[in-house]
């Protein structure tokens, strides 16, 4: 429940947006050992490059993941093409998003399909993939490219 008032506050749905509340409820679901909070709680500290506690929004999903919560994979993965600390690496990328599909996370899955399907910069293009109609996710086409 904290997870979810934390999320209703962050994008202010529901109740006014309010970003130190929002944080605080994702605090205490990640507290209270809810894996999709902490994974809630990292995605938006590193969209918003802010850090909480003294640790980095990576910081808070590498923790998720070493508990093997599928989705901090994944989020580790779209979060590394885009640059940690200034830094785009790729293979960084797919190396979290492979661990996540062997996990069975389907949001996993699907970024590591368009990253061989359309290729990615580290990536080796497998066109064989794009015959067979394989898509990307709605964003990746923009997101990866």
């Amino acid at each position: 429940m904290a997870r979810w008032i934390g999320n209703q506050y962050l994008a202010g749905t529901e109740v006014p947006r309010d970003e130190a509340l929002g944080l605080h409820y994702l605090t205490l679901a990640t507290d209270a050992g809810d894996p999709a909070g902490s994974v809630s709680l990292g995605a938006w500290l590193t969209e918003n490059h802010q850090s909480l506690a003294g640790k980095t929004g990576v910081e808070w999903l590498e923790a998720a993941a070493k508990r093997n919560v599928p989705a901090a994979y994944a989020a580790l993965g779209y979060t590394y093409p885009r640059g940690v600390e200034g830094k785009p690496d790729a293979g960084v990328a797919l190396d979290w998003f492979s661990r996540g599909a062997q996990l069975g996370d389907p949001g996993s899955q699907a970024w590591l399909c368009s990253m061989y399907a359309y290729g990615s910069p580290g990536v080796q293009l497998v066109p064989t993939m794009r015959r067979a109609g394989v898509r990307p996710p709605r964003a990746a086409a923009t997101r990866l490219r």
